[in-house]
């Protein structure tokens, strides 16, 4: 959860731009965070291949913003897995040490979380939270 601190020195100011313009300032502030977490999701973000980094997307309206991956196991690398049966469709085709094998099913171990969306989130709050003290500065012309 984000919290925000507002000083109350000049408080009239303040109620005022808050009043007349949140219209405004929203979607400066959507889309400033949007680009905070897209930049730093995409350098948090494990490559392998590249796949799961080139699937990140960001979505920007006037009132709300997701980023995300739109590669399907995004999930399944960020977060961790309990082990589970992979089935093939027919078979499964892997190799080992140089040797093709062909199975219907194997018994995946599970695997451990990389977390890159929480950190990303954690790495993001300051920079959120600055960018919308640098927003708010700059409609209200305060220092």
């Amino acid at each position: 959860m984000l919290r925000y601190n507002i000083d109350t020195t000049d408080y009239d100011v303040k109620i005022a731009f808050f009043n007349s313009g949140m219209e405004n300032v929203a979607p400066q502030i959507n889309s400033s965070s949007a680009d905070i977490i897209e930049k730093n999701l995409i350098k948090n973000t494990p490559v392998k291949t590249g796949v799961l980094r080139g699937s990140i997307i960001k979505q920007v309206e006037k009132t709300s913003a997701v980023v995300m991956t739109t590669a399907g196991y995004g999930k399944f690398v960020d977060q961790d897995t309990k082990p589970h049966r992979i089935f093939g469709r027919p078979f499964l085709r892997f190799v080992i040490n140089g040797t093709v094998f062909f199975r219907r099913f194997v018994d995946h171990p599970g695997t451990k979380g990389q977390q890159f969306k929480a950190k990303t989130v954690n790495e993001s709050r300051d920079e959120i939270n600055n960018s919308i003290v640098k927003i708010y500065k700059e409609l209200t012309g305060s220092r």
